[in-house]
């Protein structure tokens, strides 16, 4: 199978049946042995092999937010949830990343738009999305979001965020209420929110959250 990438029009070979595993918007057409060639006009050759390396390898490559998103945005529009699960999890959950995405006003907005946009009630029950909610949490904690408009202006675009960050609140580690730090290798607890008393992350000051 031949993929015709972007305006450029770029041939990238691979396997039909690697497509037709993953995707469910080229299964179709992977699966018609007369079909040998498949437009994707939206993603040009760069994202498409960003895509089709996870697909033979599992892996990503460690790569700047906005390719991400744009990653993201490819599998949403090929259907293939696994990727969009790993995109948000080295975003969001991989260490020393969460800081840098969250506590960037427009990419916190962008991160929100895509999970209420592009995933339903039941999807956000995984621990990924339940991860990324209590990330955020913390960060409106920390630095006092719920003083700022923008914060303000998005909880009220996104209504289900207040329900999540609040779930979020009352859950926990395990529904204890707590959370440990998130700083790698730690394993510190922070309950309520507070400084962790095991490291001494730099971002933390001597007055805690």
């Amino acid at each position: 199978m031949i993929i015709i990438a972007g305006a450029s029009r770029s041939r990238i070979p691979c396997h039909r049946l690697i497509l037709a595993e993953h995707s469910t918007s080229l299964a179709v057409a992977c699966s018609d042995p007369h079909t040998t060639e498949v437009c994707i006009p939206r993603w040009e050759a760069q994202i498409i092999h960003h895509v089709l390396k996870y697909l033979y390898t599992g892996e990503l490559a460690c790569l700047e937010f906005e390719i991400l998103m744009n990653i993201y945005e490819c599998a949403e529009d090929l259907g293939i949830e696994c990727l969009m699960e790993k995109v948000l999890h080295d975003i969001v959950l991989e260490a020393g990343k969460w800081e840098v995405v969250l506590r960037d006003q427009a990419k916190l907005i962008k991160l929100v738009e895509k999970i209420f946009s592009l995933t339903a009630d039941d999807e956000r029950k995984s621990y990924i999305y339940k991860g990324i909610f209590r990330l955020i949490l913390a960060i409106v904690q920390q630095d006092g979001l719920m003083e700022e408009e923008w914060f303000r202006s998005l909880l009220k675009d996104y209504r289900e965020l207040s329900i999540e960050l609040l779930k979020a609140s009352l859950e926990g580690e395990d529904g204890s209420g707590l959370t440990y730090c998130f700083k790698e290798e730690c394993g510190g607890v922070i309950g309520e929110w507070k400084k962790c008393g095991n490291c001494n992350f730099q971002d933390w000051d001597d007055n805690g959250w």
